[in-house]
């Protein structure tokens, strides 16, 4: 649940952040901004933390801060959201719920999540791209939409019905999610989930 008037706060939050990220690390940083963003994430998150009582709620909030900040196309992909401020709740979501999953002793976040990492210092990805070769382009497309581009259920759904012509339900979309990471634990030897 969204408290109550977030939605035009994060829309001025979420411009005056995209102003002070595009302007770089040349120009006076806009604090209020930066602070502001951060406390609508915290009020945001507020009622996730009796959902996962749990899970570092602030760990989340830098994770969802972040990612807005170093990737503009998501921070852009937000703001053009017609409720930014729940999509700033479902990112949070999506954080808790990694911060959980990375705690089991076997996940398939904690895979995908090394696909994701841009840096050159991640040690299974040589592992990793060798069992995404054994999936098919369909498959890894899926997993790219997903869990690297961080695309919603809903607009995977839509992308595949531009391609093929008929629109999956969501339940569609998250059996073949569901297939695509039971073939890679298949793959990996049960390593990977």
């Amino acid at each position: 649940m969204i408290p109550g008037g977030t939605g035009a706060r994060a829309k001025a939050l979420l411009d005056a952040l995209a102003a002070d990220v595009r302007r770089g690390p040349t120009g006076d940083r806009d604090e209020a901004a930066w602070r502001g963003t951060q406390v609508l994430l915290q009020t945001l998150a507020g009622p996730l933390v009796r959902r996962y009582p749990n899970a570092d709620v602030a760990d989340a909030v830098s994770t969802v801060l972040v990612r807005l900040v170093t990737r503009p196309d998501v921070l852009d992909q937000v703001r053009s959201r017609r409720s930014p401020a729940s999509y700033l709740y479902v990112m949070l979501r999506n954080a808790l719920v990694d911060q959980q999953r990375l705690a089991l002793p076997h996940s398939d976040v904690r895979v995908l999540d090394d696909v994701a990492d841009p840096s050159p210092s991640v040690s299974t990805s040589v592992e990793l791209r060798d069992l995404l070769s054994h999936l098919t382009a369909d498959e890894r497309q899926l997993v790219r939409w997903r869990f690297m581009d961080e695309v919603s259920i809903g607009e995977i759904a839509t992308r595949l019905s531009e391609e093929s012509g008929g629109r999956p339900s969501h339940a569609a979309v998250y059996q073949r999610l569901f297939r695509v990471l039971a073939k890679l634990r298949r793959l990996g030897g049960g390593g990977v989930g």
